[in-house]
Order: C-alpha cells, then sequence, then structure tokens
C-alpha cells in the first residue's frame, strides 16, 4: 500500500537528493535483503549508489586494489552511525535503486530514511578512491566523479 506524501516531503526529498547525501534504504541486492546506508554518488539518469559497511570483507582485505578503495567514515561526524568505522565501498556501484523506488521508501514511509551529507574529508577521499577504482566502468566513474566534483563546498 501506498501512502500518498505531502508536497512538502516531496520538496525535500528533491532538494536532499544531490551527491554525497546519505541514505537508509531497503535493498534487495543485498543477500538477504535489508537495509543499508548508502552514499548517493550521482543523482541524474539512474543514480549511482555507494554502499557503507560497518566492516571490510576479508575478500576485500585480501586483494589491495579492492581495500584500498574503502572510504572511511568516522562515527563522530555523523548521528545515525552506531559504528565507530564505517567504509563507503568504492568498489562496487549500486545501480538498481531507481529513483520511484527512493521516493517511495523515503517520501511515501520514512523521511528519516534521509540522512546527513558526507563530510568534505570524506567526499574528497571518496573522489580519489573512485579515480583510482580499477573495477567501476568509466562511464559510471566519469559521472561520479562530475557528480561530486559540482557539489563541493568551497
Amino acid at each position: 500500500m501506498t501512502v500518498m506524501s505531502s508536497g512538502n516531503d516531496l520538496e525535500l526529498f528533491q532538494e536532499s537528493f544531490t551527491a554525497g547525501r546519505i541514505f537508509y534504504l531497503f535493498c534487495n541486492f543485498t543477500n538477504p535483503p535489508k537495509n543499508k546506508f548508502l552514499v548517493l554518488a550521482c543523482p541524474t539518469g539512474k543514480p549511482l549508489f555507494l554502499v557503507i559497511n560497518s566492516e571490510i570483507s576479508a575478500f576485500i582485505s585480501k586483494r589491495d586494489h579492492l581495500r584500498e578503495c574503502q572510504v572511511v567514515i568516522h562515527k563522530e561526524d555523523h548521528s545515525c552511525f552506531t559504528e565507530n568505522y564505517s567504509y563507503v565501498d568504492c568498489s562496487k556501484v549500486i545501480d538498481s535503486l531507481a529513483v520511484q523506488n527512493v521516493i517511495d521508501q523515503c517520501v511515501n514511509r520514512d523521511m528519516k530514511r534521509i540522512k546527513e551529507m558526507i563530510t568534505a574529508e570524506e567526499r574528497n577521499n571518496i573522489i580519489a578512491a573512485i579515480d583510482k577504482s580499477e573495477t567501476i566502468v568509466g562511464i559510471d566513474k566519469n559521472r561520479i566523479l562530475v557528480s561530486l566534483t559540482k557539489n563541493q563546498k568551497p
């Protein structure tokens, strides 16, 4: 059942749907499907997200080219995290969340799924990790770099 939202919620969502925003969304791409923190890396066209994990998996830890694409997020900078450190996985892009799905989860169900922005330091580290990544296809890499760079605060 879809609940209709107020126009103000939709406006707030549209203002918040910018590169560098953290969202807490239900994700079907995980096994099992569950809620995950994600960074919106590119909001235009088909949105591109990066997953935030509470730890770095053993698989990634053993591979230098993947490990160097993990960007630390500090709990003290983000009230939404419970772990001292979390990690943005910049080795893989999630493109399976349609804008309408995100609107449904945030606007129609729970606006608290929209979290704060990443810090300037985190943004710079994500840009560097994406630029270095050997596993993200060129077109996605370029879209992310343009979006994150364009929304940088001086």
